[in-house]
C-alpha cells in the first residue's frame, strides 16, 4: 500500500514537471508572444526554432514577475551546441544576431542571479520570413504614407514589413507617443536577404532613409533602445514612387500649383505631397514655419518620378527648392522636421512655369497689368506668382521694390519664359530690376520672394511692356508727351515712369531729364572768384574759324541698371 502511495506522488510529480515543461518549452513561433517560468530555483527554460544562415535573429525577454534580483538571462546555442550570445538585463534582456549556420538554433531563459525565481515573455523576431502579429500586439503589414500606433512593454519586439522594388526611396520616422524616461524608440530596416540597412534611436524621434538596391520584402523592427523601458509609438512609412495614403487628421496629397498649403508635424511625422511635372518645367517649392519648438527647421525634400532624391533643404524657418524637371511623371515632397524630437506647423507654397495656377485669396498674384503697380506680402514660405503675355521681340522691363521688410529681405525676382525656362533674375537690398526682350511667344511668369531666407517683407512691383498698349496708375506719373513741355515725376524703390509719344521715321528726337532739386554748383578752385563786373574784357578776338564743330549733349553717367540713351549727333555748321 506505502509502495502504491510512493509510485502514486511520483507520478504526480513527474505530471507536474511535464506540466511544466510543455507551457515553459517548444518550438517559438517568429513574431510570437512565448510566457514562461523560471521556478523552482535553478529552472533553465529551453526554446528552440529553425533558421538559415544569413537570417537575421532577434531574441528579447522581458520579466513579468520575479523576485528582487531575478533578471531573466538568455543565451542563444547554435545548432551545433555552440554558445553564440548572451545578455541579462535588469528586466529585460536583448540579443541580436546573424545566423553562419543553418539548423535547429535553441534559446535558454534562467535567472540571471542564483536563488532567483520569476516570469517572463520571449519573442523571436526573425528576418526575413513570415511572422504572426500575436492577439492584443501590433505590427504586420504597413500601409504607405499611413500611421501605425504601437506599444513596446518589457521583452516586446513589434515587427512590420512592406515590399519595394529597387531603386524606390523609403523613408521611416518613429515618434514616441509616451513613454518612461529612456524608451528612446528604436528603429532597424532588414532587407529581404535579411541584411541590417540601417538603424536609429533617438529620445522622442527615430529616423532612416534608403534607396532600396534589393526588391522583396523588408522588415522593420521597433522596440525600446534602452532595455527596462517601455512606451508607445507612432510610425510612418513613405515609399516613392508609389500611391500612399493620408491618414484621417493629418495632410499630404496632391499640391496646386500657387497655392498654400498647411501641415503640423509631430514627433515621427512625414507629410507626403505629390505633383505631375513634365522635362523642362521650372518647380519652385518653398516651405515655411509658422509655429515650432527651438530647432523645428522643417525639412524639405523633392523625390523624382523614378525614386531619385532630387534636391532637399532645410532652414530655420523657411526652406526653398528651385528646380527644372528632367522626367516626366509624379513627383514626391515629404515634409518634416530637421532636427529630431522638435516639431511645428508649416506653410508649402508649389509654383510651377509654364501652367495656370491659382491664387490664394488672401494672398497676392495673378496677372499683371502693363505699366501698372502690383503690391505684396512676403511671409516665410511664400512665393507669389505673377504672369503677363509676349510676343517676340517685346521689350520686358520688371522692377520690385521693397516696400516694407525685415533686416535682409531682399526682393528676389525671377522671370521664368514659356517653357519653362528661368530667363532671368535679380535680388537686391530694396530694388530689383530685370530688362528682356522677348524671343518667345506665350506666357511669361514672374515670381516674387524674400532672397535670404527667413526674412519677409512688402513689395511693389512695376511690369512694362513697350509694345503694347499701358496704363498709368492713379497717383502716379506717366503717359503722352508734350513736345518741347517739362513732365515732373517721382520713382520710388520698384517704380518705372511710362511715358510716349509719336514719331516720323527722320524726325529729330531730344530727351533729356534731370534730377530735381538741383544739386548745388561748385566754382572749380582754379576759376576766378571775382564778380563778373569787376572783370577786364579781352580786346583781343581769336581768329574766325572756317568751320564750327558743335558737341553733341553729353549723355548722363550710367547707372548699374542702364537703359540705351538717344544721343543728338554733332552738328557742323560751315561759314563763308
Amino acid at each position: 500500500m506505502k509502495m502504491n502511495r510512493f509510485l502514486l506522488f511520483t507520478f504526480a510529480a513527474l505530471l507536474f514537471s511535464d506540466a511544466q515543461l510543455l507551457f515553459a518549452q517548444g518550438p517559438l513561433e517568429n513574431g510570437g508572444n512565448h510566457e514562461g517560468a523560471t521556478s523552482p530555483i535553478g529552472d533553465e527554460d529551453t526554446w528552440t526554432f529553425t533558421a538559415n544562415a544569413g537570417d537575421t535573429i532577434i531574441l528579447r525577454c522581458g520579466e513579468l514577475s520575479g523576485t528582487t534580483s531575478y533578471n531573466p538571462f538568455l543565451r542563444l546555442l547554435t545548432p551545433n551546441g555552440v554558445l553564440m550570445a548572451q545578455n541579462n538585463g535588469a528586466a529585460d534582456s536583448y540579443i541580436s544576431v546573424r545566423a553562419t549556420n543553418s539548423g535547429t538554433f535553441s534559446a535558454i531563459v534562467s535567472s540571471g542571479f542564483a536563488n532567483q525565481t520569476g516570469t517572463y515573455n520571449l519573442r523571436l523576431v526573425k528576418a526575413p520570413g513570415a511572422f504572426i502579429v500575436p492577439a492584443g500586439d501590433e505590427g504586420g503589414v504597413l500601409v504607405n504614407g499611413g500611421n501605425h500606433t504601437g506599444t513596446n512593454s518589457l521583452g516586446d519586439e513589434d515587427a512590420w514589413s512592406f515590399t519595394a522594388a529597387v531603386g524606390d526611396n523609403i523613408t521611416l520616422r518613429v515618434g514616441e507617443i509616451v513613454g518612461t524616461a529612456s524608451y528612446s524608440p528604436f528603429l532597424r530596416l532588414y532587407g529581404p536577404t535579411g541584411v541590417l540597412i540601417g538603424t536609429d534611436n533617438d529620445n522622442s524621434d527615430s529616423y532612416f532613409n534608403h534607396r532600396a538596391t534589393n526588391a522583396g520584402t523588408y522588415t522593420v523592427v521597433i522596440g525600446s533602445a534602452n532595455q527596462g523601458h517601455t512606451g508607445s509609438y507612432n510610425l510612418r512609412l513613405v515609399n516613392v514612387p508609389g500611391t500612399f495614403t493620408v491618414s484621417a487628421g493629418d495632410e499630404g496629397g496632391a499640391l496646386t500649383n500657387g497655392m498654400n498649403h498647411f501641415g503640423t508635424t509631430s514627433n515621427g511625422d512625414e507629410d507626403a505631397w505629390t505633383f505631375t511635372a513634365s522635362v523642362g518645367e521650372n518647380i519652385t517649392l518653398r516651405c515655411g514655419e509658422l509655429t515650432g519648438t527651438g530647432s523645428y527647421n522643417p525639412y524639405l525634400r523633392l523625390i523624382g518620378p523614378t525614386g531619385v532624391q532630387v534636391a532637399f533643404d532645410n532652414d530655420a524657418a523657411d526652406s526653398f527648392i528651385n528646380h527644372r524637371a528632367t522626367n516626366n511623371g509624379v513627383y514626391t515632397v515629404i515634409v518634416g522636421a530637421w532636427f529630431r524630437g522638435h516639431t511645428g506647423t508649416y506653410s508649402l507654397r508649389y509654383a510651377k512655369a509654364p501652367g495656370a495656377f491659382t491664387v490664394p485669396s488672401d494672398d497676392e498674384g495673378g496677372p499683371l497689368t502693363n505699366g501698372g503697380n502690383h503690391a505684396g506680402t512676403i511671409a516665410n514660405g511664400d512665393e507669389d506668382m505673377w504672369s503677363f503675355t509676349a510676343a517676340v521681340g517685346d521689350n520686358l522691363t520688371l522692377r520690385v521694390g521693397e516696400v516694407t521688410g525685415s533686416a535682409n529681405f531682399y526682393p528676389y525676382l525671377r522671370l521664368i519664359g514659356p517653357t519653362g525656362i528661368q530667363i532671368a533674375f535679380d535680388n537686391d537690398a530694396s530694388d530689383s530690376y530685370i530688362n528682356h526682350r522677348a524671343t518667345n511667344a506665350g506666357v511669361y511668369t514672374v515670381l516674387v520672394g524674400a532672397w535670404f531666407q527667413g526674412h519677409t517683407g512688402t513689395y511693389s512691383l512695376r511690369y512694362v511692356n513697350s509694345q503694347q498698349p499701358y496704363t498709368v496708375p492713379v497717383g502716379d506719373e506717366g503717359g503722352a508727351l508734350t513736345n518741347g513741355m517739362t513732365h515732373f515725376g517721382t520713382t520710388s524703390n520698384g517704380d518705372e515712369d511710362v511715358r510716349s509719344f509719336d514719331a516720323s521715321a527722320g524726325e529729330n528726337i531730344t530727351c533729356a531729364s534731370a534730377r530735381l532739386p538741383a544739386p548745388a554748383v561748385t566754382i572749380p578752385s582754379s576759376a576766378s572768384s571775382a564778380p563778373l563786373a569787376s572783370r577786364t574784357p579781352s580786346t583781343t578776338m581769336p581768329p574766325i574759324p572756317s568751320s564750327i564743330t558743335v558737341p553733341p549733349t553729353a549723355a548722363p553717367t550710367p547707372s548699374l541698371l542702364a537703359r540705351g540713351s538717344a544721343v543728338t549727333p554733332a552738328l557742323t555748321i560751315s561759314t563763308t
